[in-house]
């Protein structure tokens, strides 16, 4: 069974982690290798350091867990921008566990707490171009590749074409 639960401090190392293995199964294709093999564990740290550090009350992560183990998490900014709704920030779940439902358990959970504060507000994200199985998730779950952005330099040192996935009506993301 999974369960979810909201991030915490407490959390900030498990979180860095699974972003960690995430990038470097997903980005490998991709991403720096020298970057990967190393800078990436104290570079995504102190990002989730960071994160968590800021007060902010329209940000929340969401942890999701198999037997008191983490395999997944998502961070969301509600209401980050007035265009395009809440920002899903990071949504990532361990090679091993996905294909199990925690994605879109995520993607509900980031739908139901953001339409708590925004309820005509969408849900949008950003995956890298080259990230086709992220992409292809996106779609499956009814996001629209609204637009490419090419302008953000990554963690890596290097400009990773980026595509906007919207969901204009994020009560779609919410199961039964």
């Amino acid at each position: 069974m999974i369960d979810l639960r909201v991030a915490t401090t407490d959390d900030i190392p498990t979180i860095a982690a699974i972003h960690t293995i995430s990038w470097r199964a997903a980005y490998a294709a991709f991403f720096d290798p020298a970057y990967l093999s190393g800078p990436i564990e104290a570079e995504r740290l102190a990002t989730w350091t960071n994160k968590f550090s800021t007060s902010n009350p329209d940000a929340r992560g969401f942890i999701a867990e198999q037997d008191g183990i983490a395999i997944g998490f998502t961070y969301v900014v509600r209401g980050a921008d007035t265009r395009w709704g809440s920002f899903v920030d990071n949504l990532h779940v361990l090679p091993a566990a996905k294909g199990q439902g925690v994605g879109p358990m995520l993607l509900d959970a980031a739908a139901r707490w953001s339409r708590e504060a925004f309820p005509a507000a969408g849900i949008y994200l950003l995956c890298y171009e080259q990230n086709l199985p992220a992409r292809h998730f996106y779609e499956r779950m009814g996001g629209l590749a609204a637009e490419r952005l090419v302008t953000k330099i990554c963690p890596d040192g290097v400009s990773h074409p980026e595509w906007r996935y919207h969901w204009p009506m994020p009560e779609r993301l919410i199961r039964a």
